[in-house]
């Protein structure tokens, strides 16, 4: 079963106060029992809340608290069971609640008027992840396969709005970058009725080595592979090391402009059977959890598997033993190596005065008395070829006797002592 690893980290950046505000709220526990990163917390069960409060030093500090604080109450009240139709249920409920209490907040100090906050909010279960968001809070998915991070949640500032009139022709790539409302809200959580809420309706699935990130619009400060490569490079420290290099990261840019920035890092994995967790990685592939997953689970697949292999190897056995009993039996030598000399002197007995080659046949002997011919190197007999004599000379053999005569073109003063 899936559970969850979670981290957070705030920076104030170039701000003396801090207005962002976030929250985990384990709702079921751990049941793996060792393992796991250094600093990182662990649960079952989790709710994850941001908000990015706005309206000044202390009423974006006040809107940001009041809402996180707000929504947590309502929910639990809400949660009766972990249906789908209760979580959905919950996070709307929450959501109003928490609307509601900044309004109130107001009416008691109205000096705090035009205080507010951005807020998103997920549910991690067994089944994945939900959420609800107002805002330009961005919820991102690290996608492995591609090495990149992808927002899944409606950002609801002017942004979009403007990406839009590029793509249709009426406003320009470099005005839309420069527009000075493009960060503007559209909708945020100020006591009053709320515009656009961006509404998880069913819960993304997740499987063991994906990472969820919660943010304020600071982090923004980084781009997406920049987001990307961060989390590449620590997230075997976990989501806590992840979450503080994120922060890092967003310092090292240094920009005199920074905004809040806050970070919420989740990783999903899966506990081992004796309830250890693993390290932490990067990347997961459903389909091959999926079908691994209910391998572990059965033990009649298992089973399946081990006969399946032990009939593939008793039948790779028998056709070796087949096909070694049918085999036929060569009892030919093997070829031996010769040089070219010995290759010249094959097929021909030993010239007079030349030594027999140790890897040269002897001629077949002639039956009967016959006569055979052969062909003589060399036109005077002696087996030294001559380069300007055509080669090829047939010449008969003497019928053997108690003593051959010597080979034609041969005179008998060069003939052997024992002649």
């Amino acid at each position: 079963m899936i559970e969850y690893e979670f981290g957070s980290a705030s920076y104030m950046g170039a701000r003396s106060y801090q207005e962002d505000c976030c929250k985990f709220y384990p709702m079921r526990s751990s049941k793996a029992v060792a393992g796991g990163s250094v600093g990182s917390r662990h649960a079952a069960s989790l709710l994850a809340v941001l908000a990015d409060g706005m309206g000044g030093h202390v009423g974006g500090a006040l809107a940001s608290e009041t809402a996180c604080k707000a929504y947590w109450t309502a929910y639990k009240r809400a949660l009766t069971d972990d249906t789908l139709t209760t979580f959905r249920h919950a996070l709307e409920t929450a959501l109003q609640s928490s609307n509601r209490e900044i309004a109130e907040a107001v009416a008691r100090d109205p000096s705090m008027q035009g205080m507010g906050c951005t807020l998103v909010a997920a549910q991690f279960e067994r089944r994945g992840v939900i959420w609800t968001s107002v805002g330009d809070s961005p919820l991102y998915r690290l996608d492995a396969s591609q090495q990149r991070v992808r927002r899944i949640n409606d950002d609801h500032s002017l942004a979009p709005v403007l990406e839009k009139m590029v793509e249709s022709g009426k406003l320009s790539r470099l005005d839309a970058e420069m527009h000075p409302q493009r960060n503007a809200l559209r909708s945020a959580l100020r006591g009053q009725r709320l515009e656009i809420i961006d509404r998880r309706t069913e819960f993304e699935e997740l499987f063991p080595g994906d990472w969820i990130i919660l943010s304020s619009d600071g982090l923004q400060t980084l781009s997406d592979a920049d987001i990307a490569e961060i989390v590449l490079r620590n997230y075997l420290g976990g989501p806590q090391a992840v979450a503080d290099a994120l922060i890092e990261g967003v310092r090292n840019v240094g920009d005199a402009h920074q905004d809040n920035t806050t970070v919420m890092v989740v990783a999903a994995y899966e506990a081992d059977r004796n309830g250890i967790r693993p390290r932490p990685r990067f990347g997961a592939d459903p389909r091959i959890w999926q079908h691994f997953n209910a391998f572990t689970e059965s033990p009649y697949a298992l089973a399946a598997l081990a006969l399946g292999v032990v009939a593939v190897f008793l039948l790779t056995f028998a056709l070796t033993l087949d096909s070694g009993s049918n085999a036929p039996i060569d009892v030919q030598r093997p070829a031996s190596r010769s040089s070219p000399i010995d290759q010249d002197r094959q097929g021909r007995p030993p010239l007079r005065g030349e030594e027999p080659s140790p890897t040269a046949k002897e001629p077949p002997l002639p039956s009967g008395g016959g006569r055979e011919t052969w062909r003589d190197p060399a036109p005077d007999g002696t087996g030294v070829p001559d380069r300007d004599a055509p080669r090829g000379r047939e010449t008969e053999l003497p019928e053997l006797g108690p003593k051959a005569a010597p080979p034609p073109g041969r005179k008998p003063s060069q003939a052997d002592p024992d002649d």
